[in-house]
């Protein structure tokens, strides 16, 4: 049976849903946009704080490891 009073109600609901829902979700959407700078940043500055300290040294004096230009 359909009663008036009850659309009302669920749309306020709906409503209320979506004003907490939206905003999360959009904020989750953007997330890696706004962390990707970050660890970028990150990764340079333990890249240059490392210096050749990553690089392992092989028992033929050789050295395998990341290699800074």
């Amino acid at each position: 049976m359909f009663f008036a009073g009850t659309t009302t109600d669920d749309n306020v609901w709906v409503t209320g849903v979506l004003v907490v829902i939206t905003p999360i979700a959009v904020a989750l959407v953007l997330l890696p946009f706004a962390l990707a700078p970050m660890g970028v940043l990150l990764a340079r500055l333990h890249e240059r704080l490392d210096g050749d300290m990553g690089r392992a040294q092989l028992c033929d004096g050789s050295d395998h490891g990341p290699r800074h230009p």
